[in-house]
């Protein structure tokens, strides 16, 4: 009964608002018609054609006028009798809705504050060092750094080429830098070479010889380059003579060999044939797990070898190699025995040494930096470690759930240093692989995993050796959480415990910023939330499935680049909590306040109006419309225009109302046109 009385009220308003506008339509049109053969009449008779043209121009600018305010009062019904109850289920559906109205500049008069315990961390730049709450990015404690530069010598540290300092504060607020001082030579004129003593020594890489200074003070070696004729050519083997820097004068040099088939050498630079070479045999010797290899070394046709020694290097290192007796002669070609031993007892890892003998051809060194033979120690294990036990140790008991499960794995491992120790559930790895000693061919290791286990929950235990061999042991774990909820970015990917959540509106501002947190729980579930206080969670999120929602609504002011932040709790069922920090941007709750409306010209009306926060004495988003109307109480339809000045030119009471970007409207601002 009451709607129906409701609809019959409205219909009476609309017909009698149709009913008074068709009356005033009428007495407007014979207004007109009267008025126009007065002005001809008037016009023929004072001013002739120009006066008429004049006179209708006024009449259809009236016309335009009455028409403009026939549409204001046909909308401003039913903004105010149709809309308004649109709009009072559109807002009694979004307070249905869980969500929390927070005041991020304590500027509302409803909603709660962004008061919140801080957590401080150490922040530090190159200059400055202070603690910083990562919820709101507050400081406090700013303070200059106090830095002390150490050297690695000391005693060389005014002059030593490799200066390795480190620089950090004093007061221990965690920074520091390291790096390497260049060696002052200019202090010791260096700039120029003059004589060889300058220079210092002399010595051969590749092949090629090389000069360098060396500092008179400290003896450290400077910086080297290759020595060079006159005409610009690097000095070798092939390209013998006097270098144009040190001035000494080469007549013979090293010869560096290549080969291109792994058995005959010859020099890179003269060209000239040297020798050959061969793996005689290998053998292994299971008593110490060595390998012996006996390699000939040949001179090629006219040369003599002499000081035939053994030479080895390792890329990988971990093994030790002894040189025999080298026996033979240019004939029959020179043996030279090599012993290769593992370092580490067991070995495991595929080792390897390149064996590399020196010796002279014709009197000139050899700088060999190829490989003759690789000598190996191949992996013999292939034995997987064996678990024999994996134990539970449960604490931290909340709500029948265990938030933390030591877990230790026992089990022998006879040939490895080292064992691998990993968790799976499924194949997920939820404890990444960890290393521990072997003690007498057995191995214990213990840790915390974090994982979540509702009901009975199978986890793989996996242990590994260094050379790969595997075992694995199946457990059951049950009614497990140590993981406090984490919040859901994007649908999909999980941002970790402690971080920020920046809601940024780019360069545009809004009356409020609408944010819903969307977190995850995959273990005890019941997830509460707490803003701002963590002794106070409220259960009150919306769930699906493992999803938990809740929307706050922040407003307040945040104005210019400045982000305001507030403090996220979550809450599990198993008492895990997580802490975020949550800061948005471009926020103006404030309307605008129009200061004055002045008349500037002929039916123009100039607004004067700002969007200033008084209390933080800044301007959000500024006013940028403007519009006019005959009710105080309407100004959310109207034809607003971008200029400040409004055309009104029918006189009467009108209201003048001022937007800015964020959507705020101003207070009516009452004017009278006469």
């Amino acid at each position: 009964m009451v709607k129906r009385e409701e609809n019959r009220v409205l219909n009476k308003r609309k017909e009698k608002l149709k009913w008074q506008s068709g009356i005033t339509l009428i007495a407007l049109i014979v207004t007109i018609i009267i008025m126009l053969i007065l002005a001809a009449v008037s016009i023929n008779l004072a001013v002739g054609n120009d006066g008429l043209i004049g006179q209708a121009q006024n009449a259809k600018e009236m016309s335009e006028e009455v028409a403009h305010e026939e549409k204001q009062d046909e909308l401003y019904v039913k903004d105010k009798i149709l809309d308004r109850d649109k709009y009072y289920y559109v807002e009694k559906e979004d307070n249905e809705k869980e969500h929390i109205t927070v005041d991020m500049t304590n500027q509302e008069e409803q909603g709660d504050a962004t008061e919140h315990p801080h957590v401080f961390v150490s922040k530090w730049s190159s200059t400055q060092h202070w603690q910083e709450c990562f919820i709101c990015a507050s400081k406090i404690n700013v303070a200059n750094h106090h830095i002390v530069k150490t050297y690695q010598y000391p005693d060389q540290a005014h002059c030593g080429y490799w200066n390795a300092y480190i620089s950090y504060c004093s007061d221990n607020c965690g920074y520091s830098v390291s790096g390497t001082d260049s060696h002052p030579w200019a202090i010791h004129g260096y700039g120029v070479y003059s004589t060889t003593t300058e220079l210092g020594s002399i010595y051969c890489v590749s092949g090629q010889y090389s000069h360098h200074r060396s500092c008179s003070v400290c003896g450290t070696r400077g910086p080297g380059e290759r020595c060079k004729l006159a005409n610009g050519t690097i000095i070798h083997c092939g390209n013998l003579g006097r270098c144009v820097v040190c001035n000494n004068n080469y007549t013979s040099a090293v010869h560096k060999p290549i080969t291109t088939d792994n058995k005959n050498a010859k020099c890179a630079y003269c060209n000239i044939p040297l020798f050959n070479y061969e793996l005689v045999s290998k053998a292994y010797n299971a008593s110490d797990k060595s390998k012996t290899y006996i390699i000939r070394v040949k001179p090629a046709s006219g040369k003599t070898l002499t000081s035939v020694t053994g030479s080895a290097w390792s890329p990988t290192g971990g093994l030790s190699v002894t040189y025999g007796t080298v026996t033979g002669n240019d004939s029959s070609g020179y043996l030279v025995p090599y012993i290769v031993k593992s370092t580490t007892e067991p070995y495991q890892r595929r080792r390897t040494v390149q064996l590399r003998p020196n010796f002279r051809v014709n009197g000139s060194p050899v700088w060999t930096e190829f490989s003759m033979i690789d000598a190996t120690l191949e992996d013999t294990d292939t034995t997987a470690p064996t678990i024999t036990s994996v134990t539970e140790n449960k604490s931290n008991i909340y709500n029948g759930w265990c938030s933390s499960d030591e877990l230790t794995v026992k089990g022998a491992e006879a040939y490895s240093e080292l064992a691998y120790i990993t968790l799976k559930q499924g194949n997920t790895v939820v404890f990444s692989e960890a290393s521990v000693p072997t003690v007498n061919g057995n191995y214990t290791f213990t840790f915390t995993p974090k994982i979540e286990a509702g009901g009975s929950t199978a986890f793989t235990v996996q242990v590994r050796d260094i050379y790969g061999n595997k075992s694995t042991k199946n457990v059951t774990l049950s009614k497990i959480d140590s993981k406090a909820p984490t919040i859901v970015a994007n649908g999909a990917s999980l941002i970790e415990d402690g971080k920020v959540l920046n809601y940024t509106g780019n360069s545009k501002y809004e009356r409020y910023r609408q944010i819903t947190i969307v977190a995850k729980d995959e273990g005890s579930g019941e997830v509460q939330f707490a803003f701002n206080d963590p002794s106070k969670f409220n259960g009150n999120m919306k769930k699906e499935g493992n999803l938990y929602y809740y929307t706050y609504r922040c407003g307040g002011n945040v104005y210019g680049n400045d982000m305001r932040g507030v403090a996220i709790y979550l809450k599990d069922g198993a008492g895990n909590v997580s802490t975020y920090g949550l800061r948005v941007d471009k926020i103006d709750s404030t309307e605008p306040t129009i200061t004055a409306v002045n008349k500037t010209a002929e039916g123009v009306y100039t607004v004067t109006a700002n969007d200033i926060d008084t209390k933080l004495g800044q301007s959000g988003s500024g006013v940028v419309e403007y519009a006019y109307s005959k009710y105080p109480d309407w100004w959310t339809n109207l034809d607003y225009q971008t200029s400040p000045d409004l055309n009104i030119s029918k006189r009467g009471h009108y209201y003048v109302f001022a937007k800015d970007g964020a959507g705020n409207f101003s207070k009516g601002f009452e004017i009278d046109v006469e």
